[in-house]
């Protein structure tokens, strides 16, 4: 079996280069391999897997970096900068707080500082007691994606919801989003919303900031941002 990267089990290195055999548990059995021939990327394996094989392990969508962000206080955006360009994928997952005078808001993405009018998207919006309605917005300023949970919401809820943002580290192609949320604090306000969109530029990104539209982001939201 040959790797590229340091070699991860249950967060202790054990290496780069290493020869010789390394015996890898499960939890139900033991795999022993003699050509671990590691070089780049980090490599990780949990040994909490029961009953997979070391093929399954080395199929599994591995995590090449992780970043956590949690407000104390309330912020006008998030900021993630200077991401790595070693991940394909970028995912983000959320729990959101709007500062509005209202039960709910938007939550807008921009990626390099991009003000211009490069975003294109689609949403889907499906809100309780009406039918399922979709928006086209082509040449946007901005991604406009699921909703948070606004200030006049039942006090510590937070609208919860994945963003996954393809091919941002190869300058070949522009840069795609995938989005959805839920947000459900009352028997009036349940909202489910799914948005597709590309970024209309090939450029690796290094920044996304994340915001809302005439609001802050109030404290105890928080997003973890993950490279794979």
């Amino acid at each position: 079996m040959k790797v590229k990267g340091n070699l991860i089990v249950d967060g202790n290195v054990i290496g780069d280069n290493v020869p010789g055999s390394v015996t890898f548990t499960d939890g139900t059995n033991s795999h022993t391999s003699n050509t671990l021939n590691f070089s780049s990327d980090d490599f990780y394996v949990s040994t909490n897997l029961s009953g997979q094989p070391v093929a399954n392990l080395l199929s599994t969508s591995i995590p090449k970096f992780q970043v956590d962000a949690h407000l104390t206080g309330d912020a006008s955006e998030i900021v993630f900068d200077n991401i790595p360009a070693t991940a394909n994928f970028l995912e983000f997952k959320y729990a959101l707080r709007s500062t509005i005078s209202a039960t709910s808001d938007t939550i807008r993405l921009q990626m390099n500082d991009d003000t211009g009018s490069n975003y294109h998207r689609v949403r889907l919006l499906a809100d309780q007691g009406a039918a399922p309605a979709a928006t086209l917005a082509n040449a946007g300023t901005e991604f406009i994606f699921p909703e948070g949970l606004g200030g006049t919401a039942t006090s510590n809820s937070f609208g919860s919801g994945h963003v996954v943002v393809s091919g941002y580290s190869d300058p070949a192609i522009n840069t795609s989003l995938s989005a959805y949320s839920a947000i459900s604090e009352s028997s009036s306000l349940s909202t489910v919303t799914m948005v597709g969109g590309t970024w209309i530029n090939t450029a690796v990104v290094t920044k996304i900031r994340f915001f809302f539209g005439s609001a802050n982001i109030a404290a105890n939201s928080r997003i973890t941002m993950i490279g794979v």
